[in-house]
């Protein structure tokens, strides 16, 4: 009878020690699963980041190189409407009218480089947090 009352003591102890002991292992486990879980999630977001602001600083360069492409364009435009008013004067037709070509060229260049900034600038919007 205290052979089989030591058992069940010795039963109950070993439950007892066991069985929070595994529990606190498996919960060890669960944390550190989740820890790595997060370090990956943070990792793709950094790397996003980077790619982000790599992107950005892109599209700061071609912005400026587009502008400045817009500002030769405006002198040259300008320098074309003043060549244009002389020939105007001079009351020369060909020249006139090549000029006017040259002008619309221009003119139509400008323009689309004008819509390309634009965009440009919207990314840059995007891409700034």
């Amino acid at each position: 009878m205290i052979k089989i009352l030591n058992n069940k003591f010795i039963f109950i102890i070993l439950t007892i020690i066991i069985i929070p002991g595994c529990t606190y292992h498996k919960a060890i486990d669960i944390q550190n699963e989740r820890m790595n879980l997060i370090n990956t999630q943070f990792s793709v977001e950094e790397k996003n980041k980077i790619n982000n602001e790599n992107e950005r600083v892109i599209l700061l360069a071609e912005l400026k190189s587009l502008t400045q492409e817009v500002e030769r364009l405006e002198l040259e435009i300008k320098e074309i409407q003043k060549l244009n008013r002389e020939s105007q004067a001079a009351n020369v037709k060909k020249s006139e009218e090549d000029f006017n070509k040259k002008l619309s060229i221009l003119l139509n260049l400008k323009s689309s480089l004008e819509k390309s900034i634009h965009e440009k600038k919207e990314l840059i919007k995007v891409y700034t947090y």
